[in-house]
């Protein structure tokens, strides 16, 4: 995987993680990848290696960050297909939190995963596993740290939004007409009220949807 950054003399670029894989096939590292800064600047990255063909849990979710003594890498959860689609948000306490789908992991087919990084290491979370749920998912924090995500309900053709408060995720879906949800984003406002961007495949159409005022 690569990271590149442009200063006054120009683009720079960095390899931040290589790995190998001996038989059939090979690792390609660095597919769906999603950038964040904490407070320092330093950039930090989930992503996914993908191993073809796919062998069992050889696929992950893996997170590098850089800082004054270098780039970082550690895998945070294994499976099958693990973080086709993946988002990253960094706190206030320069910490990450990442959304993901995950795919024939444990059983778990095909659901809305979330990891966040304390002092004490990585959690993982289920969000939603209702079906064929989570591609295309976006993470955004509010200002008390708590995420809120959009993401793509394939097998209803619908986008969906989870955020988490003190009684834990509350889901909702945000639009079901026709064939929506695709390539999603998401922002929070000062208000804290989620901001939404997402694709109509029936219509070809950027669509966006806002809760509250």
């Amino acid at each position: 995987m690569k990271y590149a950054y442009k200063d006054t003399t120009g683009w720079h670029t960095e390899t931040t993680d290589i790995e190998g894989y001996s038989g059939m096939g090979g690792l390609s590292d660095g597919r769906c990848a999603s950038l964040g800064f904490d407070s320092n600047n330093n950039p930090h990255i989930g992503y996914m290696p993908y191993l073809y063909p796919p062998l069992e849990d050889a696929q992950y979710l893996k997170h590098a960050y850089k800082d004054s003594s270098g780039w970082h890498v550690e895998t945070i959860d294994s499976g099958r297909t693990i973080g086709i689609s993946t988002s990253i948000s960094i706190d206030s306490t320069d910490m990450p939190h990442l959304s993901y789908h995950a795919s024939d992991q444990y059983n778990e087919k095909n659901c809305l995963k979330y990891t966040y990084k304390d002092s004490s290491g990585w959690h993982i979370e289920t969000i939603d596993r209702s079906g064929d749920v989570g591609r295309y998912n976006a993470i955004a924090l509010d200002s008390q740290d708590m995420p809120h995500i959009s993401y793509y309900d394939s097998e209803n053709k619908e986008i969906k939004y989870a955020y988490k408060t003190s009684f834990g995720w509350q889901i909702q879906t945000v639009d079901s007409n026709e064939d929506v949800g695709l390539y999603t984003a998401i922002a929070l406002d000062s208000k804290g009220n989620p901001h939404i961007s997402y694709y109509d495949a029936t219509n070809n159409d950027l669509k966006y949807a806002c809760l509250g005022n």
